[in-house]
């Protein structure tokens, strides 16, 4: 019986040790924790300090995407047998210099994308990823570009000489149409000098401040090169007749009568970007989240 007694004395001993060794090291792990939040807020007081130092501050996101679809025997499509994919990648980085009397700031964004075509019904149909060619073999007559490459304009003029319907619209460039005038539809272009010239003469004259601006068309002389921001210049492929209802457009857009961005309009997919009669500020077009319904492509 005194073993027994003595075996459950041992037994409560060993459970009250462990217990209070369990306290301690709770108690222990909580002193060094408030050490260890004392050190870390000491590190990031330093971290604000270096930051505000002046020097380089260099930073980079990017994301990639893809899809991939096949079609067979699809007789609604002009290329019955056909598979199609995409791959895109964007990086955006800045590079930006704080001195003590002046900044500057560098962005960069790049945006590539892979359209691949592959029509089975044609042998002569390349394999290679040839972005505008893969676009026209898809069916597509009219090539728009929005980057700066001449790529779209160049193999649009190849196939118009080879005796296809082909049209370009090219990268933002003022004299991209030199290309292939005879297939150009026309070019919008981006014109900074204005903006330039103001904010320079703003810093001159020390009244310069730091802002966030929206740098539009002079709609009263769109291609004025010391007035406006945006600029576009007719093609020749235009007709007569399309150049006057493209005149007719950017009239409607300079005066109000036209609103591109209004209500009801979704998302590719499906939830509401814009309600019934709802029109867009130029944030919520700035920073739409989706390409919008009706549209194909990866939204991300």
């Amino acid at each position: 019986m005194k073993r027994i007694l003595l075996f459950m004395l041992l037994i409560l001993g060993t459970s009250l040790s462990e217990a209070q060794t369990k306290e301690e090291l709770e108690a222990l792990k909580a002193e060094k924790q408030d050490s260890i939040d004392a050190l870390t807020s000491k590190v990031d007081a330093l971290q604000a300090e270096i930051d505000a130092l002046p020097g380089w501050r260099l930073r980079a996101t990017g994301t990639i995407g893809g899809s991939v679809s096949g079609f067979n025997n699809w007789y609604a499509k002009d290329k019955p047998n056909a598979s199609v994919g995409n791959f895109g990648v964007n990086v955006f980085g800045f590079a930006d210099l704080i001195e003590d009397k002046f900044f500057w700031k560098n962005a960069m964004n790049i945006n590539i994308g892979w359209v691949k075509f592959d029509d089975r019904d044609d042998d002569t149909d390349s394999d290679n990823y040839e972005v505008a060619n893969d676009i026209f073999n898809a069916g597509a007559d009219v090539i728009l570009s929005g980057i700066d490459t001449t790529e779209a304009i160049v193999v649009a003029g190849q196939r118009a000489e080879q005796g296809e319907t082909a049209w370009a619209i090219p990268y933002d460039y003022e004299g991209a149409c030199e290309e292939a005038p005879e297939i150009c539809l026309g070019v919008p272009y981006f014109n900074w000098g204005p903006a330039y010239l103001e904010y320079a003469q703003k810093a001159q004259g020390g009244s310069f401040e730091q802002e966030w601006i929206w740098a539009g068309p002079d709609w009263t002389d769109l291609n004025n090169p010391d007035t406006t921001a945006v600029g576009f210049i007719q093609g020749e492929g235009l007709t007569a007749d399309d150049a006057a209802q493209l005149d007719e457009f950017i009239a409607g857009l300079a005066d109000g009568s036209i609103v591109l961005f209004v209500g009801p309009l979704n998302y590719q997919d499906g939830s509401v970007y814009l309600a019934d009669g709802e029109v867009a500020s130029d944030e919520q077009i700035w920073y739409t989240k989706q390409l919008l319904e009706g549209m194909t492509g990866p939204s991300e």
